[in-house]
């Protein structure tokens, strides 16, 4: 049920927060473990099969980017989880996580990209639902890597977009949906930006 006046105040009351973060990708996982808490379904919470599933895409994900992995692993251990306790970040419709707010609203983001005379523009609007109160900013320097800024909404390793200091630009929409029952494990979309 549509309810504008809670809408409202969730809105209001939603984390925003803008941050640099910099080191080692295991030294920005333990700064942002601290400042952060980890949610999601621990790997007792989730069936075996999924729980399976979600070890083979952190797999693939370590085979692509393992720098990726090893900051997940310290953001969990900064934050008083294993590393198994998080599996569910590299697979996200495995399970649901635990309801953090009962919530109306819906996620319909925009994004455009424009090349003026000046260089290119890009422009983002974030359609959250009225539950996703954490909403930062986050610049990543890392010592190895690229260097990004990006929106960082809590998800282990990941962003919903973000800018490289190579000037890639790269943003996501989605609506969520379960996986097909034979499908083959790979990279979580909000790790895709990180990538």
């Amino acid at each position: 049920m549509f309810d504008p006046d809670s809408d409202r105040a969730r809105e209001v009351a939603a984390d925003y927060a803008a941050y640099v973060v910099g080191g080692t990708h295991a030294e920005i996982g333990t700064a942002l473990g601290q400042r952060f808490p980890v949610f999601g379904p621990t790997a007792g919470e989730m069936h075996p099969d999924h729980l399976d599933f979600a070890r083979a895409c952190r797999d693939e994900t370590a085979r692509l980017f393992p720098e990726l992995v090893e900051e997940i692993d310290a953001q969990a251990k900064a934050a008083g989880r294993s590393a198994d306790d998080v599996l569910w970040h590299y697979c996200l419709n495995v399970g649901a996580p635990p309801a953090r707010a009962a919530g109306t609203g819906s996620a319909n983001c925009s994004s455009v990209g424009v090349m003026t005379a000046a260089g290119p523009v890009i422009a983002r609007n974030y359609d959250f639902f009225y539950f996703e109160t954490w909403r930062h900013l986050v610049t990543v320097q890392p010592r190895r890597g690229l260097a990004h800024t990006g929106m960082w909404p809590g998800l282990l390793g990941g962003r919903y977009d973000g800018v490289n200091a190579a000037g890639v630009w790269v943003s996501i929409h989605g609506g969520g949906c379960r996986p097909p029952a034979q499908a083959s494990p790979g990279v979580a979309f909000h790790h895709l930006c990180r990538i």
